[in-house]
């Protein structure tokens, strides 16, 4: 939440006026300027404390109630803010207190038993180990802000259906992952260029096609003019176009 812009009786001080209600509110508004949503709460609810102090001393010495009603406002949502954010802290304190660890550090331990699993040869214990974490909720669980783990289950499932089950079994993967995301996208963001280059020469491309145009979409709308953006995007943008081409020219060559 960004904060409001600079009040009118502030300017007015900047520009060489300096009653004592500007400078009252020149300090809260810097001591705001200070301030995020996920500061500490015990130091938020500190600091807005003194705004709210120097809020009213402005308000006394001249400063009209139009020019501190929006820091007004904004001191209450950063109060909320370090409400909700100590009721969390005290939640996840008690999480790890029954399981050990946070709700993330249990999938990062199950994903990390998975690919030691895949890579000592145990394939079948491997694969429920991700679709374990691949099958949990992103919306409406403890999880609910693991989407990034519960997506590289989805794409651990997706690259060993490629490379082991051919292009029906991935696509099968895939249709499951999409679903499961309700309206979000699988793959998220992050994970679209490795994903793209685990599924080259797999026999997808219309997956890779897909991946790709809506990882363009996504950059654009970022307000990224050049994407890829990096040499290493770049050179697997060139070879998942080159795949894409070769697929489109398949039914003419027989």
């Amino acid at each position: 939440m960004d904060l409001p812009p600079v009040p009118a009786a502030v300017a007015t001080l900047t520009a060489g006026v300096g009653p004592r209600g500007a400078v009252a509110l020149a300090a809260a508004y810097s001591r705001l300027e200070d301030l995020d949503d996920w500061d500490d709460p015990d130091h938020v609810d500190e600091e807005t404390g003194r705004v709210a102090d120097l809020l009213k001393e402005a308000e006394a010495n001249g400063v009209a109630e139009d020019e501190t009603a929006e820091l007004w406002w904004y001191v209450e949502h950063l109060r909320s803010c370090a409400a909700e954010n100590r009721q969390y802290q005290e939640e996840m304190a008690a999480y790890v207190a029954e399981h050990g660890t946070t709700p993330r550090g249990r999938l990062d331990a199950k994903l990390r038993r998975a690919r030691e699993l895949y890579e000592a040869g145990d394939r079948a214990a491997a694969l429920a180990l991700f679709r374990e974490v691949a099958e949990i909720s992103p919306w409406d669980s403890e999880f609910s802000g693991c989407l990034d783990r519960i997506d590289t289950g989805w794409c651990r499932l997706l690259h060993d259906a490629a490379h082991v089950g051919g292009p029906a079994a991935a696509r099968k993967i895939w249709q499951e992952a999409r679903a499961h995301y309700r309206a979000a996208k699988f793959p998220i963001t992050p994970h679209a260029w490795p994903l793209v280059e685990l599924l080259l020469g797999t026999g997808v491309p219309d997956l890779v096609e897909v991946v790709v145009r809506e990882w363009i979409e996504a950059a654009e709308e970022n307000g990224k003019a050049d994407v890829p953006v990096t040499e290493d995007e770049q050179r697997i943008f060139e070879l998942a176009l080159a795949e894409i081409e070769r697929s489109r020219e398949l039914p003419s060559s027989g």
